[in-house]
This record gives structure tokens, sequence and C-alpha cells, in this order.
């Protein structure tokens, strides 16, 4: 793999159902922008296209972002990652890597992403964070010869992306946090508590006349 794999095919996974979050978190706004719009903006320049995978076609298409369906919505992000497969596959004259991020990443920041692009070697097949003893899924580079292991992985007893990690082995490229900044991609699974009231002031209140 070259130095510099960028520009890729960039998928933002909004299929959960936000039953922590109690809405639609890729529309939830933070400082008045939409959670997937900030995802798919901090990531548009290392982007070759931006594509969401969600619970149904167009369902984002209102914030200016293509959406493709999930055939199996609600099944989790490892489904999100195979469809998304599908789909790259699909693409004329596909690149070898994709960018997978979710929409509820709360500091999507694109200079993140070098230390998983230095750190792969022509042997691996997935580039992502390890915080504690857990890969991170998001954000990940995925090799398009991974599809099988994530699509076996999605029809296991228990699919979920450790299960796929597990199965890629030496080929899963692990990168370890060492940093405040690396990674600075921390989700949101629930909604932020509102702000705290102002202390009460002893000053007497002025007259408005």
């Amino acid at each position: 793999m070259s130095p510099s794999p960028f520009p890729l095919p960039h998928y933002i996974l909004a299929g959960g159902r936000s039953q922590r979050f109690g809405s639609d978190k890729a529309r939830h706004p933070i400082d008045g922008t939409p959670m997937l719009v900030r995802v798919a903006r901090a990531f548009a320049p290392l982007a070759r296209h931006t594509t969401v995978v969600a619970h149904a076609v167009d369902a984002y298409a209102d914030l200016g972002v293509v959406t493709i369906a999930d055939p199996t919505p609600h099944a989790g992000p490892l489904a999100g990652l195979v469809t998304a497969f599908r789909h790259h596959a699909d693409q004329s004259r596909p690149s070898p890597w994709i960018l997978l991020t979710s929409c509820d990443l709360l500091h999507p920041d694109p200079a993140g992403l070098a230390p998983l692009a230095a750190a792969l070697s022509p042997h691996h097949l997935a580039a992502v964070y390890r915080a504690d003893r857990f890969a991170e899924p998001f954000p990940g580079l995925y090799h398009r010869r991974c599809a099988d292991a994530a699509t076996h992985a999605l029809r296991s007893s228990r699919p979920s992306f450790q299960a796929f990690f597990q199965g890629l082995g030496p080929e899963l490229c692990p990168v370890t946090t060492t940093t405040a900044r690396h990674p600075p991609f921390h989700d949101m699974d629930h909604p932020p508590e509102p702000a705290a009231p102002a202390p009460p002031t002893d000053r007497p209140r002025e007259d408005p006349h």
C-alpha cells in the first residue's frame, strides 16, 4: 500500500435505532450542524465520495448526503460494513480500501487517520485504533479482501466487530492510542446534559425604566 492511500471511498454508518439516545442521533445538532453532516464534512478532504448506510434509501437526502439502504436494517454496525463492501464492489474501478466511520463521532478529525495509514503493511487488511483490550471499529481503514471475513462473522451466532477482528488475526493492524490526540473520535451514546442554570446573584435587578 502506498504511504498515502487517500482519497478513499467514505462510508458513514447511520442505521442504528438510537434507542439509548432517544432520537435520531444522526440529526442531532452540534453547534447547529447535524452530527452526520459534521462527520461528512470533516472527512471530505480525504474522501473520493461519501455514502451513508442507513435503514432506508435517501433517509438523509434532505441533509445533502447520498444514502443507501442496509438490506438487514438494525442488525448492527457489522451489517453496515458488509453493505458498504457490497456497494463498493459495484462501483467502477473500486479502490482496494474504504474508510468507515459512524455518524456519531463527536470530534471527527482527518488528521487522526494518518497513524492508521502509516501503520499498515502489505499483509494487513484493516487498520483501527485500540483502546484498552478492544479494537475500535470507527474510524477504520478496511481492505475489500476482508469482505468475506466480515460476511462470515455477520452470519455467526454472535455477530460483532470484535468477532470479525478476531477472525482477521494478524491481518488486523491495531494502532495503540498513545496520546490524547489520537483517536479524537469519541462517539455519543446519549444526548448531552442540558447546561446548568446560572447561579443566582445577590445584585439587585436594575429598573428597566
